[in-house]
């Protein structure tokens, strides 16, 4: 396709795009045709010409920025020696991306022994349901509210934000459900929410007259009510990267101690929070002496070049299942040209010591948010580390625009803040996600120098300004 399309080429793609593509979160009537012509950076361009700071990273996904030049080459070297290879047969570029995740990346924390390599995040979460099911001979998975896991049958059932089950919302109130979404054998605990505590306790007053926090008890409360000997697995994001939620210091390693105490398994859904995007490679690595049983990862182990996703496996899950035949296949699973994307991208990640750089951008970034929330009323929260940010709004009267919040259904002729903030970030040139309703979720890459984060930052002083007079 040529570089430069003319008018008359787009007008044909707008048709096209129009009368024939299914969309989402709007409906056909709503729907209004954006279109990109290019990314480079930190930026996305748009078929008039307007670019725009991609401060979101697309879906917290392109970690190493847009068109990454070592992940290109990677690629295009890729497509000069292959078509397709099934997983059942190896390639270079699948070993290499292999020994980069579990010997460099993994191997100073000693437990991972197997990865799988999928087509999504989603996959993978699926894939992660089937082993600890498979391992544990066990029916029954906890999630926790306000978890975000993915869009397959398996990820929308251990999903706690009710909003994003696979839902159809009508502009007139209408909401149909999926049939039998959440699939029999899935369960929710609260969420370690602590500014709105769904149990009624405070943090960190919650932990003086007690050994473990109110909620890791309102989990094992859940855990003995279904009967540990039934419950194969918690399915836990380390932070919550939808929810925009930062659990407290101590509630992974109580949340581990418990599963083990109880001998469920622990899947780390890392798929939004995994290869720096935090400041770690992984977000568990927050947590001292924290490892899992089961890890999903996406997104940022191809900085979303391609799609890819997996899972990794302890060594005692792996010794489990290497003396089984494995009778699945999925046929792109470890393609030759996204595990050369895979390969090339952590090659760049390691070479510029990314969890470094990210937690160094994450301290530049925290400054200016303090800076902001001074500044805004609105700003009643901000939670962050490395280069993902959450900034909870509020009205002047300390209220909730969208009281549902987390619950929030879109339905209705409703504007929430995060959808407000992100029309007019567009229009002063910078795109940022619309969920949660009342959360703004902020995603900068690692390729972000101090000059952007200020420039989106400064984008965004001005928009919440707008805010503050729209929201009262």
């Amino acid at each position: 396709m040529a570089s430069k399309l003319t008018q008359a080429e787009l007008d044909l793609m707008r048709t096209w795009d129009e009368d024939y593509y299914a969309h989402v979160f709007v409906t056909a009537d709503e729907y209004e045709h954006k279109m990109v012509v290019s990314a480079d950076g930190d930026y996305i361009e748009m078929a008039d010409g307007t670019r725009l700071l991609d401060f979101t990273t697309g879906l917290l996904c392109v970690t190493a920025g847009h068109r990454n030049s070592h992940i290109r080459e990677g690629i295009v070297e890729a497509l000069d020696r292959f078509g397709f290879v099934y997983e059942g047969l190896a390639t270079p570029y699948r070993a290499k991306a292999t020994k980069l995740i579990m010997e460099d990346i993994l191997g100073p924390d000693n437990w991972a022994g197997r990865i799988r390599f999928t087509a999504s995040g989603s996959e993978a979460v699926e894939l992660a349901l089937m082993v600890a099911k498979l391992v544990t001979d066990r029916p029954n998975v906890i999630s926790r509210d306000f978890a975000y896991h993915g869009w397959t049958h398996g990820a929308i059932s251990a999903m706690g934000l009710p909003g994003s089950r696979g839902i159809l919302a009508s502009p007139g109130g209408e909401v149909r459900r999926p049939a039998g979404i959440p699939a029999q054998g899935f369960f929710f605990a609260p969420a370690p929410y602590c500014r709105h505590c769904p149990i009624g306790h405070t943090y960190p007053a919650c932990t003086q007259q007690r050994d473990v926090l109110p909620c890791i008890s309102a989990l094992e409360h859940q855990i003995l009510t279904l009967g540990a000997d039934s419950v194969a697995a918690v399915i836990a994001e380390s932070i919550f990267g939808v929810g925009m939620i930062h659990p407290p210091a101590e509630y992974l390693s109580q949340m581990r101690e418990l599963t083990r105490d109880h001998g469920i398994l622990w899947i780390d859904d890392e798929v939004m929070t995994g290869f720096a995007r935090t400041g770690k490679w992984f977000a568990y690595q927050h947590a001292d002496g924290v490892t899992p049983d089961l890890m999903t990862i996406g997104k940022g182990v191809v900085s979303a070049a391609l799609p890819v996703g997996g899972l990794i496996m302890s060594r005692e899950i792996a010794q489990f299942m290497d003396a089984y035949r494995w009778e699945t296949v999925a046929t792109f699973s470890g393609h030759p040209i996204a595990m050369a994307a895979v390969t090339a991208n952590l090659e760049w990640m390691i070479s510029v010591n990314a969890p470094e750089r990210a937690a160094e951008q994450g301290r530049i970034l925290g400054g200016l948010m303090q800076e902001l929330q001074r500044k805004h009323p609105c700003i009643v929260d901000v939670q962050g580390a490395g280069l993902l940010w959450a900034i909870e709004l509020r009205r002047s009267d300390g209220s909730r625009v969208i009281e549902a919040d987390r619950h929030f259904i879109p339905t209705g002729d409703v504007m929430t803040p995060s959808l407000f903030v992100a029309i007019e970030a567009a229009k002063r040139g910078m795109s940022i996600a619309t969920a949660p309703p009342n959360t703004l979720r902020l995603g900068p890459s690692l390729v972000a120098s101090e000059e952007i984060l200020r420039i989106g930052v400064n984008i965004l002083d001005d928009v919440l300004t707008a805010f503050e007079a729209w929201a009262g």
